[in-house]
């Protein structure tokens, strides 16, 4: 196993039980003690736990806000999965936005392998260096007021970017998704991802399970307003049928 595959792992076991032991965490993966504390030090860095005595616990569990490193890791097999059902759906020469959620920035780590031109406009800066390693790519930056939080650029310098631009595709996820609608839970990023709809001719939403049936403090649309919906199996079957009474198409990844 490798070292960020056994990180993953970690986290995912912390994140299910809310906490755990160095001794446990050792037998679990079979791993020395002194390797589990390492692999905590390094997580605790990246704001996916907080380390206790003898142990850690969830950082949902202390009330501190996981960093963007950390989101990357929740389910991270199904938004690979996605990332590799959408990428079908981007053709040689087109013009993309993508936002700086995880699940897009993943998308991104497959496109950097590819021999596409393609012009791709970002307001994640790990995005932009990740998509930079493919020469045949124009990568934009939109710049703006950076928070640490989202791991992107947000505010009314990044939207007057996207304002200036016609993409051809938009590939985008969000916090959470309800019957009534796609939610996140900062009302900047909610006004960034509504001119990134106005931006683009076609609107792609990629979302794992984990998604549904969650709300966020804003409101970005309906659901209506996405042209295909790129999921996993795990969805539940009441909202795949809401997306398809829209006039979605359902992608199961």
């Amino acid at each position: 196993m490798l070292p960020y595959e056994r990180r993953q792992r970690i986290y995912e076991y912390i994140e299910t039980k809310g906490s755990a032991t160095v001794s446990e965490l050792s037998k679990v993966l079979s791993v020395s003690e002194m390797t589990i504390r390492r692999d905590l030090k390094i997580a605790e860095r990246d704001g996916a736990i907080k380390k206790t005595f003898g142990g850690a616990v969830s950082s949902f569990g202390t009330g501190l806000e996981p960093s963007p490193n950390s989101r990357r890791y929740h389910h991270l097999e199904e938004k690979q999965q996605i990332a590799q059902r959408a990428i079908e759906l981007i053709d040689d020469g087109d013009t993309l936005i993508f936002d700086c959620s995880t699940t897009v920035f993943e998308l991104a780590s497959l496109i950097k392998k590819k021999k596409v031109n393609l012009t791709i406009v970002t307001c994640g800066p790990y995005t932009v260096l990740e998509l930079s390693r493919n020469k045949q790519i124009t990568v934009i930056s939109t710049g703006g007021i950076y928070s640490c939080a989202l791991g992107g650029y947000i505010g009314p310098e990044t939207e007057l970017i996207l304002n200036r631009l016609n993409a051809d595709k938009l590939f985008f996820s969000c916090f959470g998704v309800s019957i009534d609608g796609l939610t996140d839970p900062n009302v900047l990023l909610t006004s960034l991802k509504r001119q990134m709809f106005k931006s683009a001719k076609e609107i792609i939403f990629l979302a794992d399970y984990s998604k549904f049936g969650k709300k966020g403090l804003s409101f970005i649309t309906e659901i209506k307003s996405v042209h295909k919906l790129v999921t996993d199996k795990n969805t539940p079957i009441e909202y795949l049928d809401a997306f398809k009474e829209a006039g979605v198409e359902a992608l199961i990844a």
